[in-house]
């Protein structure tokens, strides 16, 4: 610039006070050596909210905010001259407005040095950049609740991209591993590897737009997730394939929840065969009885009508148990049994049981033992206790042989109680205890009087002793007896 003489960029007739005047964005003049503001353009007047007056008072320091580093503050000084420096005006009323200062540099006028401060407003970009931010942190957050992230693989230089939550959801920290696709194959399960190289491979070579597919993963930890895989592929202007984008999101919750129903469908399978096959065979029994004794009542004598109305009452109880049996059941499926666990004294519930099954017991001429202690307390519910006990002894009395014997007893270990119900019976041998746990594998046995049963008293057993916080085994072998135990947190 030419120089003037001393004092012109401050003198309002000069041609250069007009020029500067005349800028469209803010221009403050400060002295080089004091750094105290000499002048200010209309435009920076508008912006900063002081009277001209006012400014002249001013430091250069005083147009930024204090908080701002030394970098920012010193921007006016000789140092700094020529350099685009990015910072904040302060304005009278408190607000900070963005600015790029562009040019600083010295202007000498005779024996004065002046700085000039041309200052751009960049509230624009700054509002462009923190919605662009806010939006990749919307992106983020949405991948991250619907567990989903998406990538890029370039096919020409077999760089893999991944946002964060794909990192996630391979359990694998962002930067820790170069991410290729060979690196991609290897993450997947063994078993499904093939399948998904093949499936991305017969994309590729049969120039098709887009494809999915669900497979398995094994992430860093060891754990295997389910993940669903959709591609597309783009191209260049000749219609070559030249990258791939796609989105991976993990559905293992969305599986575990389609096995957890093929099992209720599976029970509810297997709840109608119980009610279908069950309840038909008793009450056509007692319909068949009821027919004979009707037909021969006039011909009968007492010891025949007593035997056919015993025969009749077996039949009765038996039916009973199953809908006792299928109503607790549902009852616990639909969470309508309250559980209320209390202080019970384990051989007063016994001794109540054993006077209702005492007389099928003696039929057989099965011995029964208590245990020893009869003050052994238990915390427990005393209706689900009685339950899982009469169901255990139910089952002991039906699968053991005639003058066989069945012994209850039990332990307190560290924290626990152990319950045991024991018997001398059939045994069940190993691939018939994987099923009686299990509702959708149909399992039940005639006693060694052909009685007959549901299969659902173990699995009233499992579910009750669940809702103890415990758990239940069994151990046996054919011919040898069998005994199941259960442990609750006491």
């Amino acid at each position: 610039m030419e120089k003037t003489k001393k004092g012109a960029v401050t003198d309002q007739n000069s041609f250069y006070y007009k020029l500067f005047n005349h800028i469209p964005d803010p221009v403050f003049i400060a002295d080089a050596e004091t750094g105290q503001i000499l002048n200010a353009n209309k435009k920076a007047l508008e912006i900063i909210g002081y009277p001209l007056e006012e400014v002249k008072k001013m430091h250069q320091s005083q147009l930024h905010p204090p908080d701002l580093n030394v970098e920012v503050q010193n921007v006016f000084s000789q140092d700094y001259k020529h350099q685009n420096v990015e910072s904040e005006i302060l304005t009278a009323e408190g607000l900070r407005i963005p600015v790029i200062i562009s040019s600083c540099h010295d202007f000498d006028c005779g024996n004065k040095k002046y700085l000039i401060g041309v200052f751009h407003d960049i509230t624009g970009r700054k509002l462009e950049e923190i919605d662009k931010q806010e939006k990749e942190l919307l992106l983020s957050e949405t991948q991250k609740i619907g567990r989903m992230g998406s990538w890029c693989l370039d096919l020409e230089t077999n760089h893999l991209t991944w946002t964060d939550e794909v990192y996630r959801i391979f359990g694998i920290d962002p930067g820790e591993i170069e991410t290729t696709y060979e690196v991609f194959l290897d993450l997947v399960h063994p078993e499904d590897r093939e399948v998904v190289h093949k499936a991305y491979i017969r994309s590729l070579e049969e120039n098709m737009d887009s494809y999915d597919i669900e497979h398995r993963i094994i992430r860093k930890s060891g754990e295997i997730r389910y993940v669903l895989e959709k591609c597309i592929h783009k191209r260049d202007n000749s219609g070559k394939i030249v990258s791939s984008t796609g989105m991976v999101q993990d559905i293992t919750e969305k599986k575990n929840y389609e096995r957890e129903l093929r099992k209720l469908n599976a029970d509810k399978n297997r709840f109608i065969q119980i009610l279908a096959h069950d309840l038909r065979t008793p009450f056509q029994a007692l319909l068949g009885f009821s027919e004979i004794m009707l037909a021969d009542l006039n011909h009968m004598d007492k010891q025949t009508l007593e035997r056919q109305l015993k025969i009749q009452r077996r039949s009765i109880l038996k039916t009973n148990d199953l809908l006792e049996d299928l109503l607790l059941w549902t009852r616990s499926q639909l969470g309508m049994l309250q559980f209320e666990p209390a202080e019970v004294v384990l051989n007063d519930i016994l001794v109540e049981l054993l006077d209702s099954l005492m007389e099928t017991a003696m039929n057989k001429g099965l011995s029964v033992e208590l245990p020893p202690d009869d003050n052994f307390i238990i915390l427990a519910d005393p209706n689900m206790l009685k339950i899982i006990l009469r169901n255990l002894l139910t089952n002991a009395i039906k699968f053991t042989d005639r003058g066989g014997t069945i012994t209850i007893f039990c332990e307190k270990r560290d924290e626990s109680i152990v319950v045991t119900v024991s018997d001398t019976g059939i045994g069940i041998s190993p691939e018939e205890q994987k099923k009686i746990w299990d509702l959708a594998v149909p399992f039940t046995n005639p006693g060694t009087d052909n009685e007959k049963g549901t299969g659902l008293g173990l699995l009233i057993c499992k579910e009750f002793v669940d809702r103890h916080g415990g758990t239940i085994k069994v151990e046996s072998k054919p011919g040898r007896g069998s005994k199941f135990s259960f442990i609750l947190p006491n």
